[in-house]
């Protein structure tokens, strides 16, 4: 219960149903970097975890300053998005092209 608190209070990024690739972006270092864990979840929960951006996603990340949630909706959606979501856990963040 705490954890779905936590996620739904903190925002990370999220992706489409096929991901703009990581160089299209301009990111930026914004943060420290802090250990990660993945999680593959329902699309529903996926939906309910980074429905902020009004959009059908496939991943996003959820971080605070001691932790990061990765949530996909499936193995393959977690191999096309991992690059990208591990990238805002190690601290970076990018415009919203796409979005």
């Amino acid at each position: 219960m705490k954890l779905v608190a936590l996620v739904l209070l903190l925002s990370g990024c999220a992706a489409f149903l096929e991901p703009v690739p990581i160089d299209a972006y301009t990111w930026e270092k914004t943060r420290e970097a802090v250990p990660s864990s993945e999680h593959i979840v329902p699309q529903s929960a996926v939906q309910a975890y980074c429905g902020h951006l009004s959009a059908y996603v496939m991943a996003c990340s959820y971080y605070d300053s001691e932790h990061c949630w990765i949530f996909a909706s499936s193995r393959l959606a977690m191999e096309k998005m991992r690059e990208h979501e591990q990238r805002h856990c190690a601290g970076w963040d990018h415009n919203t092209i796409g979005v």
